[in-house]
């Protein structure tokens, strides 16, 4: 997992492969962009927004197609993390959907703010959107970028 401000983006660029390409649409977009999936040379991104739900609840996920980034545009949310090997499957791979569903114990739980990122790969369990105990309204960008 990779967690930095938005601003540093440009040192992961050997590691996440076309997150330029995936931040210039992003700014192509602008702020009052509506929420949906868009594509850009090299994977999309999708527009979401929302309220956070306590860290405890749900499952974890894990992705094998594309490596997970996020960035949250506004708002605070939490991500909730563990290491694959430490997880428990509750819902078997699903390629379609490139989700495989875990649960286990939180190793991490990491408050994100508006102009932060997070990059996830396929070891890494998360829970996104989450909140400690106070909800928070999020807007955030989620990016898919293929791993090679």
């Amino acid at each position: 997992m990779i967690l930095d401000k938005l601003e540093n983006a440009g040192f992961y660029k050997e590691l996440l492969p076309n997150l330029d390409n995936a931040l210039k649409k992003l700014e192509e977009l602008g702020e009052g962009a509506e929420l949906g999936r868009y594509e850009f040379d090299g994977g999309y991104l999708m527009l979401q927004e929302g309220d956070t739900k306590p860290a405890e609840t749900g499952d974890f996920e894990v992705h094998r197609k594309y490596i997970d980034v996020q960035v949250v545009l506004s708002g605070t949310e939490y991500a909730v993390w563990a290491p694959l090997s430490e997880l428990t499957v509750t819902e078997e791979y699903d390629g379609e959907k490139d989700r495989e569903m875990l649960t286990g114990k939180a190793l991490y739980i990491i408050r994100m703010d508006g102009g932060m990122f997070y990059a996830l790969f396929p070891e890494d369990g998360h829970k996104a959107c989450r909140d400690t105990g106070t909800t928070s309204h999020y807007r955030k960008a989620v990016i898919k970028l293929p791993i090679r």
